[in-house]
Protein backbone atom coordinates (compact mmCIF):
# COMPACT_ATOMS: atom_id res chain seq x y z
CA UNK A 1 0.00 0.00 0.00
CA UNK A 2 2.91 2.32 0.76
CA UNK A 3 4.16 1.33 -2.57
CA UNK A 4 0.92 2.13 -4.35
CA UNK A 5 0.65 5.87 -2.41
CA UNK A 6 4.42 6.82 -3.54
CA UNK A 7 3.48 5.88 -6.96
CA UNK A 8 0.51 8.12 -6.98
CA UNK A 9 2.13 11.13 -5.31
CA UNK A 10 4.82 10.93 -7.68
CA UNK A 11 2.68 10.64 -10.57
CA UNK A 12 1.11 14.13 -9.34
CA UNK A 13 4.59 15.48 -8.91
CA UNK A 14 4.86 15.18 -12.21
CA UNK A 15 1.75 17.25 -13.20
CA UNK A 16 1.84 19.83 -11.14
CA UNK A 17 5.80 20.35 -11.45
CA UNK A 18 7.10 23.37 -13.35
CA UNK A 19 7.68 22.82 -17.12
CA UNK A 20 11.23 22.38 -17.89
CA UNK A 21 12.50 22.25 -21.50
CA UNK A 22 12.24 18.92 -23.11
CA UNK A 23 15.48 16.88 -23.21
CA UNK A 24 14.72 14.40 -25.41
CA UNK A 25 15.65 11.02 -23.13
CA UNK A 26 14.11 8.57 -24.85
CA UNK A 27 17.11 9.03 -28.01
CA UNK A 28 19.75 9.09 -25.20
CA UNK A 29 22.10 6.35 -25.26
CA UNK A 30 22.26 3.40 -22.40
CA UNK A 31 24.76 0.74 -21.96
CA UNK A 32 23.53 -2.22 -19.59
CA UNK A 33 24.70 -6.04 -18.73
CA UNK A 34 22.42 -6.96 -16.39
CA UNK A 35 21.86 -10.82 -15.71
CA UNK A 36 18.65 -11.48 -13.29
CA UNK A 37 18.38 -8.22 -11.62
CA UNK A 38 15.30 -6.84 -10.31
CA UNK A 39 13.80 -4.72 -12.79
CA UNK A 40 13.60 -1.86 -10.27
CA UNK A 41 17.33 -1.81 -9.98
CA UNK A 42 17.96 -1.83 -13.72
CA UNK A 43 15.54 0.72 -13.90
CA UNK A 44 17.25 2.91 -11.13
CA UNK A 45 20.73 2.68 -13.38
CA UNK A 46 19.02 3.94 -16.35
CA UNK A 47 18.13 6.58 -14.33
CA UNK A 48 21.50 7.21 -13.11
CA UNK A 49 22.78 7.09 -17.20
CA UNK A 50 20.39 9.79 -18.19
CA UNK A 51 19.23 12.16 -15.56
CA UNK A 52 15.59 11.03 -16.21
CA UNK A 53 13.18 9.92 -13.30
CA UNK A 54 10.86 7.24 -14.16
CA UNK A 55 6.92 7.47 -13.17
CA UNK A 56 5.07 4.32 -13.69
CA UNK A 57 1.80 2.84 -11.67
CA UNK A 58 2.81 -0.55 -9.89
CA UNK A 59 -0.38 -2.58 -11.51
CA UNK A 60 1.40 -1.74 -14.68
CA UNK A 61 5.09 -3.02 -13.54
CA UNK A 62 6.24 -5.47 -11.58
CA UNK A 63 9.61 -4.00 -10.11
CA UNK A 64 10.91 -7.19 -8.10
CA UNK A 65 10.67 -9.21 -11.81
CA UNK A 66 14.07 -10.23 -12.66
CA UNK A 67 15.47 -9.36 -15.88
CA UNK A 68 18.39 -9.91 -18.21
CA UNK A 69 19.53 -7.28 -20.60
CA UNK A 70 22.91 -6.60 -22.71
CA UNK A 71 22.65 -3.17 -24.14
CA UNK A 72 25.85 -1.45 -25.76
CA UNK A 73 24.67 2.36 -26.51
CA UNK A 74 21.16 1.50 -27.29
CA UNK A 75 18.17 4.32 -27.22
CA UNK A 76 16.49 4.21 -24.16
CA UNK A 77 13.31 3.58 -25.87
CA UNK A 78 14.92 0.75 -27.54
CA UNK A 79 16.20 -0.62 -24.62
CA UNK A 80 12.63 -0.01 -22.55
CA UNK A 81 10.83 -1.99 -25.08
CA UNK A 82 13.28 -4.95 -24.72
CA UNK A 83 12.72 -4.60 -21.06
CA UNK A 84 8.60 -3.80 -21.23
CA UNK A 85 7.78 -5.38 -24.33
CA UNK A 86 4.86 -3.47 -26.37
CA UNK A 87 2.16 -3.22 -23.21
CA UNK A 88 3.49 -0.24 -22.67
CA UNK A 89 3.83 3.34 -23.63
CA UNK A 90 6.35 6.22 -23.00
CA UNK A 91 5.63 10.21 -22.53
CA UNK A 92 7.87 12.48 -21.74
CA UNK A 93 6.98 15.44 -19.04
CA UNK A 94 10.28 17.60 -18.01
CA UNK A 95 12.78 15.75 -16.65
CA UNK A 96 10.21 12.45 -16.35
CA UNK A 97 9.64 9.62 -18.41
CA UNK A 98 6.15 8.45 -17.92
CA UNK A 99 5.35 4.98 -18.39
CA UNK A 100 1.83 4.15 -19.13
CA UNK A 101 -0.62 0.60 -20.62
CA UNK A 102 -0.42 0.73 -24.18
CA UNK A 103 -4.38 -0.62 -23.11
CA UNK A 104 -5.19 2.84 -22.00
CA UNK A 105 -2.65 5.00 -24.20
CA UNK A 106 -5.31 3.92 -26.86
CA UNK A 107 -8.17 6.18 -25.43
CA UNK A 108 -9.12 9.49 -24.94
CA UNK A 109 -11.16 11.63 -23.23
CA UNK A 110 -13.95 14.83 -23.82
CA UNK A 111 -15.86 16.30 -20.50
CA UNK A 112 -17.27 19.27 -19.89
CA UNK A 113 -20.79 20.98 -19.21
CA UNK A 114 -23.98 21.56 -21.46
CA UNK A 115 -25.26 24.34 -20.78
CA UNK A 116 -28.75 26.32 -21.71
CA UNK A 117 -28.03 29.48 -24.10
CA UNK A 118 -30.04 31.64 -22.75
CA UNK A 119 -30.56 31.33 -18.94
CA UNK A 120 -26.90 29.66 -18.63
CA UNK A 121 -28.66 26.63 -16.55
CA UNK A 122 -26.96 23.35 -16.32
CA UNK A 123 -29.34 20.70 -18.46
CA UNK A 124 -29.16 16.89 -17.73
CA UNK A 125 -30.13 14.08 -19.52
CA UNK A 126 -28.44 15.39 -23.12
CA UNK A 127 -27.33 13.34 -25.43
CA UNK A 128 -23.65 13.85 -26.54
CA UNK A 129 -22.56 11.06 -28.91
CA UNK A 130 -20.06 10.92 -32.10
CA UNK A 131 -21.43 8.96 -35.41
CA UNK A 132 -18.60 7.59 -36.67
CA UNK A 133 -17.61 5.44 -33.44
CA UNK A 134 -21.20 5.25 -32.27
CA UNK A 135 -20.21 6.41 -28.77
CA UNK A 136 -22.90 8.66 -26.74
CA UNK A 137 -23.46 9.48 -23.10
CA UNK A 138 -25.54 11.76 -21.07
CA UNK A 139 -25.23 14.58 -19.39
CA UNK A 140 -25.95 13.97 -15.24
CA UNK A 141 -27.97 15.69 -12.91
CA UNK A 142 -25.21 18.78 -12.78
CA UNK A 143 -24.87 19.16 -16.68
CA UNK A 144 -21.64 17.25 -16.52
CA UNK A 145 -20.41 14.29 -19.12
CA UNK A 146 -17.25 12.33 -19.75
CA UNK A 147 -17.07 10.22 -22.97
CA UNK A 148 -14.47 8.42 -24.07
CA UNK A 149 -12.86 7.79 -28.05
CA UNK A 150 -10.29 5.32 -29.35
CA UNK A 151 -7.65 7.02 -32.01
CA UNK A 152 -9.39 8.32 -34.72
CA UNK A 153 -8.58 10.25 -38.30
CA UNK A 154 -7.49 13.80 -37.95
CA UNK A 155 -10.63 15.67 -37.19
CA UNK A 156 -14.09 14.75 -35.38
CA UNK A 157 -17.43 15.79 -35.06
CA UNK A 158 -18.98 15.76 -31.60
CA UNK A 159 -23.06 16.00 -31.60
CA UNK A 160 -25.09 17.40 -29.00
CA UNK A 161 -29.04 17.20 -29.47
CA UNK A 162 -31.90 17.48 -26.20
CA UNK A 163 -35.75 17.32 -26.94
CA UNK A 164 -36.97 20.68 -26.72
CA UNK A 165 -33.55 21.78 -27.92
CA UNK A 166 -31.58 22.65 -31.47
CA UNK A 167 -28.90 20.38 -32.20
CA UNK A 168 -25.62 21.53 -32.45
CA UNK A 169 -22.22 19.79 -33.27
CA UNK A 170 -18.59 20.95 -32.37
CA UNK A 171 -15.14 20.03 -33.75
CA UNK A 172 -12.20 18.58 -32.08
CA UNK A 173 -8.27 17.31 -32.98
CA UNK A 174 -8.87 13.65 -31.52
CA UNK A 175 -5.80 11.83 -29.22
CA UNK A 176 -5.75 13.64 -26.40
CA UNK A 177 -8.16 14.75 -23.23
CA UNK A 178 -9.88 17.77 -23.51
CA UNK A 179 -12.52 19.86 -21.72
CA UNK A 180 -15.64 21.65 -23.33
CA UNK A 181 -18.37 24.39 -22.12
CA UNK A 182 -21.36 24.01 -24.47
CA UNK A 183 -24.39 25.77 -24.98
CA UNK A 184 -27.46 25.31 -26.84
CA UNK A 185 -30.51 27.00 -27.58
CA UNK A 186 -34.16 25.78 -26.92
CA UNK A 187 -36.61 25.47 -29.95
CA UNK A 188 -39.58 27.54 -31.03
CA UNK A 189 -42.55 25.40 -32.08
CA UNK A 190 -45.64 26.30 -33.97
CA UNK A 191 -48.75 24.90 -32.97
CA UNK A 192 -50.01 25.28 -36.62
CA UNK A 193 -50.85 21.51 -37.26
CA UNK A 194 -51.81 19.00 -34.16
CA UNK A 195 -51.08 15.22 -34.74
CA UNK A 196 -52.68 12.85 -32.55
CA UNK A 197 -52.32 9.28 -32.34
CA UNK A 198 -53.34 6.77 -30.07
CA UNK A 199 -50.24 4.43 -30.96
CA UNK A 200 -47.37 4.06 -28.39
CA UNK A 201 -43.83 3.52 -29.02
CA UNK A 202 -42.23 0.26 -27.87
CA UNK A 203 -40.32 2.22 -24.87
CA UNK A 204 -43.21 2.60 -23.76
CA UNK A 205 -44.64 -0.88 -24.16
CA UNK A 206 -44.74 -3.57 -21.16
CA UNK A 207 -41.54 -5.36 -22.50
CA UNK A 208 -39.79 -2.24 -22.64
CA UNK A 209 -40.54 -0.67 -19.83
CA UNK A 210 -39.27 -3.96 -18.61
CA UNK A 211 -36.19 -4.29 -20.89
CA UNK A 212 -34.97 -0.85 -21.30
CA UNK A 213 -33.30 1.66 -19.10
CA UNK A 214 -34.30 5.30 -18.56
CA UNK A 215 -31.06 6.53 -19.88
CA UNK A 216 -31.82 3.95 -23.48
CA UNK A 217 -35.11 5.59 -24.15
CA UNK A 218 -33.91 9.66 -23.17
CA UNK A 219 -30.96 8.47 -25.83
CA UNK A 220 -33.60 7.15 -28.31
CA UNK A 221 -35.85 10.43 -28.11
CA UNK A 222 -33.10 12.93 -27.90
CA UNK A 223 -31.42 11.29 -31.39
CA UNK A 224 -34.49 10.55 -33.07
CA UNK A 225 -33.33 12.16 -36.64
CA UNK A 226 -30.24 10.37 -36.74
CA UNK A 227 -29.98 6.57 -37.95
CA UNK A 228 -27.25 4.82 -39.30
CA UNK A 229 -26.74 1.13 -41.20
CA UNK A 230 -24.13 -1.36 -40.04
CA UNK A 231 -23.72 -4.95 -41.25
CA UNK A 232 -24.19 -6.64 -37.94
CA UNK A 233 -24.62 -6.31 -34.28
CA UNK A 234 -24.24 -8.47 -30.98
CA UNK A 235 -26.23 -7.85 -27.77
CA UNK A 236 -26.43 -9.56 -24.49
CA UNK A 237 -29.28 -7.44 -23.16
CA UNK A 238 -30.95 -4.41 -24.72
CA UNK A 239 -28.16 -2.53 -22.73
CA UNK A 240 -25.10 -4.30 -23.79
CA UNK A 241 -24.24 -4.61 -27.47
CA UNK A 242 -21.96 -3.90 -29.54
CA UNK A 243 -23.34 -0.41 -30.19
CA UNK A 244 -23.88 0.25 -26.53
CA UNK A 245 -26.33 3.11 -26.23
CA UNK A 246 -26.41 3.85 -29.78
CA UNK A 247 -28.24 0.73 -30.64
CA UNK A 248 -31.77 2.37 -31.28
CA UNK A 249 -30.65 4.52 -33.80
CA UNK A 250 -28.57 1.70 -35.53
CA UNK A 251 -30.56 -0.72 -38.59
CA UNK A 252 -28.30 -3.74 -39.03
CA UNK A 253 -28.47 -6.66 -41.77
CA UNK A 254 -27.30 -9.13 -39.18
CA UNK A 255 -28.47 -9.00 -35.47
CA UNK A 256 -27.66 -11.59 -33.14
CA UNK A 257 -28.97 -11.01 -29.53
CA UNK A 258 -28.34 -13.87 -27.23
CA UNK A 259 -30.75 -12.84 -24.03
CA UNK A 260 -32.50 -9.73 -26.15
CA UNK A 261 -31.55 -6.42 -28.25
CA UNK A 262 -33.20 -3.31 -28.72
CA UNK A 263 -32.09 -2.14 -32.44
CA UNK A 264 -33.25 1.12 -34.72
CA UNK A 265 -34.42 -1.87 -37.49
CA UNK A 266 -33.26 -4.62 -39.37
CA UNK A 267 -32.63 -5.16 -42.86
CA UNK A 268 -32.04 -8.44 -43.38
CA UNK A 269 -32.28 -11.27 -40.64
CA UNK A 270 -32.59 -10.91 -36.32
CA UNK A 271 -32.00 -13.67 -34.39
CA UNK A 272 -32.87 -13.73 -30.55
CA UNK A 273 -32.67 -15.99 -27.60
CA UNK A 274 -35.50 -14.33 -25.60
CA UNK A 275 -36.93 -10.88 -26.94
CA UNK A 276 -35.93 -8.44 -30.08
CA UNK A 277 -36.98 -5.21 -29.67
CA UNK A 278 -37.30 -3.19 -33.12
CA UNK A 279 -37.64 0.47 -32.91
CA UNK A 280 -38.69 1.25 -36.39
CA UNK A 281 -38.99 -1.00 -39.69
CA UNK A 282 -37.81 -4.79 -40.07
CA UNK A 283 -37.41 -5.93 -43.80
CA UNK A 284 -36.54 -9.29 -43.64
CA UNK A 285 -36.91 -12.33 -41.02
CA UNK A 286 -36.95 -11.63 -37.01
CA UNK A 287 -36.91 -15.08 -35.39
CA UNK A 288 -37.21 -14.92 -31.37
CA UNK A 289 -37.25 -17.37 -28.52
CA UNK A 290 -40.14 -15.57 -26.80
CA UNK A 291 -41.18 -12.14 -28.35
CA UNK A 292 -40.70 -9.88 -31.19
CA UNK A 293 -41.40 -6.51 -31.17
CA UNK A 294 -41.32 -3.93 -34.27
CA UNK A 295 -42.67 -0.01 -33.74
CA UNK A 296 -43.00 0.41 -37.67
CA UNK A 297 -43.69 -1.17 -40.24
CA UNK A 298 -42.63 -5.73 -41.27
CA UNK A 299 -41.92 -6.66 -44.68
CA UNK A 300 -41.32 -10.27 -44.73
CA UNK A 301 -40.98 -12.83 -41.98
CA UNK A 302 -42.10 -12.64 -37.71
CA UNK A 303 -41.32 -16.21 -35.78
CA UNK A 304 -42.17 -15.79 -32.00
CA UNK A 305 -42.21 -19.06 -29.45
CA UNK A 306 -44.92 -16.98 -27.59
CA UNK A 307 -45.76 -13.71 -29.64
CA UNK A 308 -45.36 -10.76 -32.22
CA UNK A 309 -46.28 -7.44 -32.28
CA UNK A 310 -46.26 -4.76 -34.86
CA UNK A 311 -47.33 -1.50 -34.84
CA UNK A 312 -48.14 -0.37 -38.19
CA UNK A 313 -48.37 -2.46 -41.27
CA UNK A 314 -47.27 -5.60 -41.92
CA UNK A 315 -47.06 -7.55 -45.54
CA UNK A 316 -46.03 -10.82 -45.11
CA UNK A 317 -46.31 -14.06 -42.35
CA UNK A 318 -46.71 -13.93 -38.36
CA UNK A 319 -46.41 -16.71 -36.47
CA UNK A 320 -46.84 -17.42 -32.77
CA UNK A 321 -46.90 -19.99 -30.50
CA UNK A 322 -49.76 -18.09 -28.46
CA UNK A 323 -50.49 -14.49 -29.91
CA UNK A 324 -49.71 -12.43 -33.02
CA UNK A 325 -50.89 -9.13 -33.41
CA UNK A 326 -50.64 -6.20 -36.25
CA UNK A 327 -51.33 -2.64 -35.22
CA UNK A 328 -52.11 -1.35 -39.26
CA UNK A 329 -53.54 -3.57 -41.98
CA UNK A 330 -51.71 -6.87 -42.76
CA UNK A 331 -51.14 -8.31 -45.89
CA UNK A 332 -50.24 -11.80 -45.80
CA UNK A 333 -50.93 -14.42 -43.12
CA UNK A 334 -50.90 -14.53 -39.56
CA UNK A 335 -51.03 -18.17 -37.61
CA UNK A 336 -50.99 -18.52 -34.31
CA UNK A 337 -51.18 -21.04 -30.94
CA UNK A 338 -54.16 -19.09 -29.47
CA UNK A 339 -55.47 -15.46 -30.74
CA UNK A 340 -54.23 -13.52 -34.20
CA UNK A 341 -55.59 -9.56 -34.02
CA UNK A 342 -55.18 -6.98 -36.99
CA UNK A 343 -56.14 -3.27 -36.12
CA UNK A 344 -57.05 -2.65 -39.15
CA UNK A 345 -57.77 -4.50 -42.82
CA UNK A 346 -56.70 -7.98 -43.63
CA UNK A 347 -55.81 -9.18 -47.06
CA UNK A 348 -55.25 -12.86 -46.60
CA UNK A 349 -55.45 -15.37 -43.91
CA UNK A 350 -56.31 -15.49 -40.52
CA UNK A 351 -55.36 -18.88 -38.85
CA UNK A 352 -55.85 -19.73 -34.84
CA UNK A 353 -56.68 -22.15 -32.46
CA UNK A 354 -58.91 -20.15 -30.80
CA UNK A 355 -59.68 -16.81 -32.35
CA UNK A 356 -59.01 -14.01 -34.92
CA UNK A 357 -59.88 -10.55 -34.88
CA UNK A 358 -59.67 -7.92 -37.71
CA UNK A 359 -60.65 -4.49 -37.03
CA UNK A 360 -61.19 -3.07 -40.41
CA UNK A 361 -62.44 -5.13 -43.98
CA UNK A 362 -61.24 -8.39 -44.80
CA UNK A 363 -60.54 -10.01 -48.44
CA UNK A 364 -59.56 -13.51 -47.59
CA UNK A 365 -60.11 -16.20 -44.43
CA UNK A 366 -60.46 -16.38 -41.18
CA UNK A 367 -59.80 -20.51 -39.65
CA UNK A 368 -60.11 -20.67 -35.95
CA UNK A 369 -61.42 -23.26 -33.36
CA UNK A 370 -63.83 -20.92 -31.53
CA UNK A 371 -64.43 -17.46 -33.25
CA UNK A 372 -64.06 -15.37 -36.28
CA UNK A 373 -63.89 -11.67 -35.91
CA UNK A 374 -64.09 -9.06 -38.56
CA UNK A 375 -65.71 -5.23 -37.31
CA UNK A 376 -65.81 -4.14 -41.74
CA UNK A 377 -66.50 -5.87 -45.00
CA UNK A 378 -66.17 -9.58 -45.03
CA UNK A 379 -65.15 -11.01 -48.35
CA UNK A 380 -63.82 -14.39 -48.44
CA UNK A 381 -64.82 -16.92 -45.66
CA UNK A 382 -65.26 -17.17 -41.81
CA UNK A 383 -64.67 -20.80 -40.32
CA UNK A 384 -64.92 -21.65 -37.27
CA UNK A 385 -66.07 -24.29 -34.68
CA UNK A 386 -69.07 -21.98 -32.62
CA UNK A 387 -68.91 -18.27 -33.52
CA UNK A 388 -68.59 -15.96 -36.62
CA UNK A 389 -69.13 -12.48 -36.68
CA UNK A 390 -68.86 -9.35 -39.75
CA UNK A 391 -70.34 -6.00 -39.37
CA UNK A 392 -71.28 -6.59 -43.58
CA UNK A 393 -70.95 -10.51 -45.19
CA UNK A 394 -70.09 -10.37 -48.79
CA UNK A 395 -69.14 -14.03 -48.25
CA UNK A 396 -69.44 -17.29 -46.39
CA UNK A 397 -69.67 -18.64 -43.08
CA UNK A 398 -69.71 -21.49 -41.18
CA UNK A 399 -69.80 -21.88 -37.35
CA UNK A 400 -72.44 -23.27 -35.51
CA UNK A 401 -73.85 -19.30 -35.04
CA UNK A 402 -73.18 -17.01 -37.50
CA UNK A 403 -73.89 -13.44 -36.99
CA UNK A 404 -73.77 -9.94 -39.12
CA UNK A 405 -75.22 -6.36 -39.56
CA UNK A 406 -76.04 -7.06 -43.19
CA UNK A 407 -75.60 -9.98 -45.64
CA UNK A 408 -74.73 -10.08 -48.87
CA UNK A 409 -73.85 -13.18 -48.94
CA UNK A 410 -74.12 -16.87 -47.23
CA UNK A 411 -74.14 -17.90 -43.33
CA UNK A 412 -74.31 -22.12 -42.95
CA UNK A 413 -75.08 -22.90 -39.02
CA UNK A 414 -77.22 -23.59 -36.51
CA UNK A 415 -78.13 -20.54 -35.57
CA UNK A 416 -77.93 -17.27 -38.17
CA UNK A 417 -78.54 -13.69 -37.64
CA UNK A 418 -78.67 -10.63 -39.72
CA UNK A 419 -79.92 -7.85 -38.44
CA UNK A 420 -81.27 -6.74 -41.96
CA UNK A 421 -81.45 -9.92 -42.57
CA UNK A 422 -84.40 -13.29 -42.97
CA UNK A 423 -86.09 -13.61 -39.33
CA UNK A 424 -88.97 -15.76 -38.98
CA UNK A 425 -91.08 -17.61 -36.34
CA UNK A 426 -93.16 -20.04 -37.59
CA UNK A 427 -96.96 -22.11 -36.25
CA UNK A 428 -97.54 -24.55 -39.08
CA UNK A 429 -99.17 -27.98 -39.28
CA UNK A 430 -97.60 -31.30 -41.24
CA UNK A 431 -98.62 -34.54 -42.08
CA UNK A 432 -96.52 -36.50 -39.42
CA UNK A 433 -97.08 -33.40 -36.67
CA UNK A 434 -100.17 -31.33 -35.94
CA UNK A 435 -98.42 -28.94 -34.46
CA UNK A 436 -94.83 -27.21 -35.11
CA UNK A 437 -93.05 -24.13 -33.69
CA UNK A 438 -89.78 -22.98 -35.98
CA UNK A 439 -87.70 -20.33 -36.02
CA UNK A 440 -85.34 -19.24 -39.34
CA UNK A 441 -82.78 -16.78 -39.56
CA UNK A 442 -80.08 -15.94 -42.10
CA UNK A 443 -80.77 -14.06 -45.22
CA UNK A 444 -83.37 -14.94 -48.59
CA UNK A 445 -80.06 -16.58 -49.94
CA UNK A 446 -79.62 -19.24 -47.57
CA UNK A 447 -81.13 -19.60 -43.96
CA UNK A 448 -81.17 -21.89 -41.75
CA UNK A 449 -83.92 -23.58 -39.76
CA UNK A 450 -85.05 -24.90 -36.03
CA UNK A 451 -87.96 -26.38 -35.15
CA UNK A 452 -89.74 -28.89 -32.76
CA UNK A 453 -93.16 -30.53 -32.99
CA UNK A 454 -95.87 -33.17 -32.04
CA UNK A 455 -98.59 -34.67 -31.87
CA UNK A 456 -102.02 -33.36 -29.72
CA UNK A 457 -103.60 -35.92 -27.71
CA UNK A 458 -103.06 -39.74 -26.38
CA UNK A 459 -104.26 -41.90 -29.65
CA UNK A 460 -101.01 -41.23 -31.76
CA UNK A 461 -98.70 -39.86 -29.65
CA UNK A 462 -95.09 -38.15 -31.58
CA UNK A 463 -92.35 -35.89 -30.65
CA UNK A 464 -89.93 -34.50 -32.72
CA UNK A 465 -87.45 -31.69 -33.57
CA UNK A 466 -84.68 -31.12 -36.43
CA UNK A 467 -83.59 -28.26 -38.57
CA UNK A 468 -82.36 -27.33 -41.93
CA UNK A 469 -81.87 -25.03 -44.28
CA UNK A 470 -83.95 -22.73 -47.04
CA UNK A 471 -83.70 -20.07 -49.37
CA UNK A 472 -86.62 -17.20 -50.28
CA UNK A 473 -87.03 -16.09 -53.98
CA UNK A 474 -89.27 -13.20 -54.82
CA UNK A 475 -91.99 -13.88 -57.30
CA UNK A 476 -93.88 -10.74 -56.64
CA UNK A 477 -94.20 -7.90 -53.93
CA UNK A 478 -95.61 -10.01 -51.78
CA UNK A 479 -95.67 -13.60 -53.09
CA UNK A 480 -92.22 -15.54 -52.35
CA UNK A 481 -91.54 -19.21 -53.22
CA UNK A 482 -88.67 -20.91 -50.39
CA UNK A 483 -87.60 -24.19 -51.32
CA UNK A 484 -86.47 -26.05 -47.88
CA UNK A 485 -84.64 -29.24 -46.90
CA UNK A 486 -84.62 -30.44 -42.94
CA UNK A 487 -83.90 -33.46 -41.21
CA UNK A 488 -85.69 -34.36 -37.92
CA UNK A 489 -86.04 -37.25 -35.06
CA UNK A 490 -88.96 -38.40 -34.34
CA UNK A 491 -89.25 -39.70 -30.63
CA UNK A 492 -91.71 -43.03 -31.05
CA UNK A 493 -91.83 -44.52 -27.08
CA UNK A 494 -87.76 -44.83 -26.81
CA UNK A 495 -84.24 -44.00 -27.95
CA UNK A 496 -83.50 -46.46 -28.33
CA UNK A 497 -84.36 -46.69 -32.31
CA UNK A 498 -83.55 -44.45 -34.71
CA UNK A 499 -86.28 -42.70 -36.28
CA UNK A 500 -84.79 -40.54 -39.39
CA UNK A 501 -87.14 -37.99 -41.21
CA UNK A 502 -85.61 -35.99 -44.16
CA UNK A 503 -87.80 -33.48 -46.03
CA UNK A 504 -87.87 -31.85 -48.69
CA UNK A 505 -90.48 -29.53 -50.13
CA UNK A 506 -91.55 -26.47 -51.89
CA UNK A 507 -93.90 -23.50 -49.91
CA UNK A 508 -95.36 -20.87 -51.33
CA UNK A 509 -96.07 -17.68 -48.96
CA UNK A 510 -97.92 -14.88 -49.33
CA UNK A 511 -97.57 -11.48 -46.89
CA UNK A 512 -100.53 -10.45 -45.85
CA UNK A 513 -99.37 -7.60 -43.61
CA UNK A 514 -96.56 -6.48 -42.90
CA UNK A 515 -95.50 -8.59 -39.81
CA UNK A 516 -97.66 -11.88 -40.93
CA UNK A 517 -97.38 -14.24 -43.62
CA UNK A 518 -99.16 -17.47 -44.28
CA UNK A 519 -97.59 -20.53 -46.70
CA UNK A 520 -98.29 -23.68 -47.50
CA UNK A 521 -96.55 -26.38 -50.27
CA UNK A 522 -96.07 -30.11 -51.06
CA UNK A 523 -93.60 -32.16 -48.80
CA UNK A 524 -91.67 -35.49 -50.14
CA UNK A 525 -90.73 -37.58 -47.24
CA UNK A 526 -87.50 -39.75 -46.77
CA UNK A 527 -87.89 -42.28 -43.79
CA UNK A 528 -85.05 -44.12 -42.07
CA UNK A 529 -86.06 -46.46 -39.23
CA UNK A 530 -84.69 -49.30 -37.81
CA UNK A 531 -87.70 -49.64 -34.89
CA UNK A 532 -90.50 -52.36 -35.96
CA UNK A 533 -92.16 -52.89 -32.61
CA UNK A 534 -94.23 -49.77 -30.65
CA UNK A 535 -94.97 -49.36 -27.05
CA UNK A 536 -99.23 -48.50 -26.13
CA UNK A 537 -100.49 -45.82 -28.52
CA UNK A 538 -97.33 -45.01 -30.40
CA UNK A 539 -96.81 -46.27 -34.13
CA UNK A 540 -95.42 -45.53 -37.57
CA UNK A 541 -96.07 -42.31 -39.49
CA UNK A 542 -95.39 -44.13 -42.47
CA UNK A 543 -99.01 -44.06 -44.36
CA UNK A 544 -100.56 -46.90 -45.85
CA UNK A 545 -100.77 -45.74 -49.58
CA UNK A 546 -98.77 -44.02 -51.99
CA UNK A 547 -95.55 -45.09 -50.51
CA UNK A 548 -92.42 -46.09 -52.27
CA UNK A 549 -89.85 -48.67 -50.35
CA UNK A 550 -86.23 -47.28 -51.27
CA UNK A 551 -84.82 -50.78 -49.14
CA UNK A 552 -85.12 -51.91 -45.52
CA UNK A 553 -85.60 -49.93 -43.70
CA UNK A 554 -85.91 -46.42 -46.15
CA UNK A 555 -89.25 -45.58 -47.62
CA UNK A 556 -90.59 -42.04 -49.33
CA UNK A 557 -94.13 -40.58 -49.48
CA UNK A 558 -95.33 -37.39 -50.79
CA UNK A 559 -97.15 -35.09 -47.69
CA UNK A 560 -97.99 -31.41 -47.08
CA UNK A 561 -97.22 -28.23 -44.52
CA UNK A 562 -99.29 -25.28 -44.24
CA UNK A 563 -98.86 -22.64 -41.16
CA UNK A 564 -98.01 -19.00 -40.90
CA UNK A 565 -95.39 -16.77 -40.08
CA UNK A 566 -94.64 -13.98 -38.37
CA UNK A 567 -91.84 -10.79 -38.44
Amino acid sequence: MTRYYASLLLILSVYFAPAVSAQNYLNKPVTLSVQQQPLESVLASISKQTGVVFSYHTNIISKDSLVTIIANRKTLKAVLNQLLGSKCTFKEKGHYLIIQSSENARYWYVSGYVRDGATGELLSNVSIYETEQLVATLTNEDGYFKIRFKESKPSMNINVSRMAYNDLTFYIKPGQDQEVNIKITSKDYGLDTVVVTNRQGIENSLLGRLFLSSKQKLQSMNVGKFFVNKPFQVSLVPALGTHGSMSSQVVNKVSLNVLGGYNAGVDGAEVGGLVNLIKNDISGVQLGGIYNMAGGNVKGVQIGGISNFVSNNTEGVQIAGIHSHVGGALEGTQISGISSYTDSSLLGWQVAGIANFTKGNTNGMQISGVANVVGGEMNGAQISGIFNYAKKLKGVQIGLINICDTSDGYSIGLINISKNGYHKFSIFNTDIAHVNVGLKTGSKKIYTILFAGMNAGVSQPLWTFGGGIGAAYTLGKKLTINPELTMQHLYLGDWDHYNLLNRISVQLEYQFAPFIAAFAGPVYNVYTSNQTVFKQHFHSPIPNSGVTNYGQETNGWLGWSIGVSLF
